[in-house]
């Protein structure tokens, strides 16, 4: 469906660039089969099941520079939603990198056919963003994974991924670019462009949404990706009204829900000034609660710090839940029922359910008395803030109707880490066939002690159903980032837990990484001689001969020059009590060691007297640091 000059003007609902012809205009690598159905799937709901390592963040971005390149929506009408302000802002710079890039090749200016010539290019629901065979806007052909940048730029000849000569990226490897930003070697973007999108004026995370009002202005939270440049100017804008004026809203979950109380939450007659507080004054609130509390407590067991902890987490997963402790106690009512059906003695495993659960139903008027305790001071957790504009979407269709003439795409990064209120926030705004994208992996569910349901992926096809008929489900199973051997030691480890989510695909490496790679396992009596091993293996590594990968074969594509760095290598730990000793072994060997995050900086000896010290100014009493 690409669109050819000769057929006469561009009219909105053609394809100009396919996705592989839009990588090789950019300078990027063209995206395998899987990326390319993603990218250029149709505008409507659809589910992207991606696993560790294959791309998913780049498919977002490449997705929403698709649709922006052939004018099918304008940058400021794009929501993206994800979990963390890291993502968020790791997701916007990739979007930014991109849309400099289109500037750069001339799309979405004003001789561009594909501009959109109003607030949405009235792209029709079932539009085909399918690839043609051949060679695409007459870019003469390449093999499979090759790229003829057209833009001027050092890309080619320069060193990055040893497997591929490839630049590398945050998010994989994924062609002669950085598939994290776009960016090439040294940090460049093709054809210089700085990192991040500079060429824009640089971004600002907490600054001005992009298009003002039309992208709902300044969000709390303080993670959205703004326009702002230096000195908090706004970066140029192309002089006719270009269709890449704006820049598209990216923001973490809580921060989008957090401004959406703020707007709307007169609605439920509550001041929109309802401040949040943090969960050290959370813990403060529920502690005052806890001491106060007179009533029963037979069936809890605990010291009041532990009380009060049970307390948060109740309460935060009633609200992550939508419930209410009327429906703990029905669920209790219904144990109970439940118990004295079963025939003969009662299992242990019941009896300890059943003392849960009255436990459960003993702290409730905890719960209870820390939500009025909050109400008193018109303030509000983490919980309440989401179940409270899950409740203002449910409750008032006007608001989903006003975010939907807003963002006309919007994508959902990491969508298994959602709770069930975001779940229904997202579905009472967004479903209906609007064009939503969500992308995550079952398997990677982390936070479902604090209310996150990796069922919600899973679910996502039939709670955002694309008119009569559920979204489609699509799946990327290349792992760019591991060799075949990693992964196939991973799938038997994983086996119990995919057993679990059979719709996830086993991962499987791209064609240069495949038969390669190397595991190996040591079991050591102690944690120094562990120490000791992991040195020897680190060191091994780093003295292989240039050329050498670290499986002890030949890099692929004929590399010689290539030699593995003390920076090519990471050492994960279960606990930071392993730090020390491995850094002593490492650095025995002579090998440069950075331990990362401050918790591994303070145990440099160093660091650790600076610390002593101030503790004993602070208080001449601490032994321990008067005596260092």
């Amino acid at each position: 469906m690409s669109w050819d000059a000769a057929e006469g003007p561009w009219e909105p609902g053609r394809v100009r660039y396919s996705p592989a012809h839009l990588a090789r205009l950019l300078g990027l690598p063209e995206p395998t089969a899987e990326q390319a159905a993603v990218i250029g799937a149709p505008m409507e709901p659809l589910s992207v099941i991606a696993g560790a390592g294959s791309g998913k963040s780049e498919t977002m971005a490449a997705r929403l520079v698709w649709l922006v390149a052939n004018g099918m929506v304008q940058p400021e009408r794009v929501l993206g939603l994800t979990f963390t302000r890291k993502a968020a802002g790791e997701l916007g710079q990739r979007v930014r990198a991109r849309l400099t890039g289109l500037r750069r090749v001339g799309i979405g200016g004003p001789a561009d056919p594909t501009r959109a010539s109003g607030p949405a290019a009235g792209v029709p629901a079932g539009l085909s963003g399918s690839t043609p065979s051949g060679p695409a806007g007459g870019l003469p052909p390449g093999p499979a994974g090759a790229f003829r940048p057209t833009a001027p730029g050092p890309l080619a000849g320069t060193a990055g991924d040893p497997w591929t000569g490839r630049q590398p990226g945050a998010g994989g490897w994924l062609g002669s670019a950085d598939p994290a930003t776009g960016l090439g070697a040294g940090g460049r973007a093709p054809g210089g462009v700085a990192p991040g999108g500079a060429a824009l004026g640089g971004a600002a995370l907490g600054g001005v949404a992009a298009g003002g009002a039309a992208a709902g202005g300044a969000l709390p939270g303080g993670s959205l990706a703004g326009t702002a440049g230096p000195g908090g100017q706004a970066g140029p804008e192309e002089p006719d009204g270009g269709l890449l004026d704006g820049e598209p809203v990216v923001s973490t979950y809580h921060s989008y829900a957090a401004r959406l109380v703020a707007d709307h939450a007169l609605r439920e007659a509550l001041e929109p000034s309802v401040r949040l507080i943090t969960p050290a004054v959370a813990w403060q609130t529920a502690a005052r609660v806890v001491a106060a509390y007179a009533g029963p407590m037979d069936a809890v067991h605990w010291g009041p710090q532990s009380v009060t902890a049970a307390v948060l987490d109740l309460a935060g997963e009633l609200a992550e839940h939508l419930c209410s402790p009327g429906d703990v106690v029905q669920v209790g009512d219904w144990l109970e029922a439940a118990s004295r059906a079963l025939p003969g003695r009662m299992p242990a495993a019941v009896r300890k359910i059943l003392e849960s659960q009255r436990t459960r139903e003993q702290l409730l008027p905890l719960v209870s008395g820390y939500v009025a305790a909050k109400a008193a001071r018109e303030v509000m957790d983490y919980g309440d803030q989401v179940a409270l504009a899950a409740r203002i979407a449910t409750r008032h269709p006007e608001v989903g109707a006003m975010e939907r003439a807003r963002y006309q795409v919007v994508l959902l990064d990491e969508f298994q880490d959602t709770s069930h209120a975001q779940l229904v926030l997202l579905r009472a705004l967004f479903g209906g066939g609007h064009p939503v994208t969500a992308v995550g992996d079952p398997c990677q569910s982390i936070y479902g002690w604090r209310g996150a349901s990796a069922g919600n992926l899973t679910r996502f096809a039939r709670e955002f159903p694309a008119g009569t008929r559920p979204a489609k489900v699509t799946m990327l199973a290349t792992s760019f980032r591991n060799t075949e051997r990693v992964l196939e030691v991973a799938a038997a480890l994983q086996q119990g837990l995919r057993e679990q989510a059979p719709d996830v695909p086993r991962l499987v490496p791209p064609p240069e990484r495949a038969g390669r790679g190397a595991v190996v396992c040591a079991l050591l009596e102690t944690a120094a001689d562990e120490a000791r091993w992991v040195a020897g293996q680190v060191a091994e590594v780093l003295d292989a001969p240039p050329g050498i990968a670290p499986d002890g074969e030949p890099w692929p594509g004929n590399r010689p020059e290539v030699r593995i760095q003390p920076s090519d290598v990471a050492v994960l730990c279960r606990k930071r009590a392993q730090f020390p000793l491995l850094r002593a072994a490492i650095e025995a060997k002579g090998i440069p060691v950075e331990v990362v995050g401050l918790g591994g900086l303070l145990t440099v000896p160093e660091v650790a007297d600076i610390v002593a010290t101030l503790r004993v100014l602070h208080d001449p009493t601490a032994g321990g640091s008067l005596a260092r």
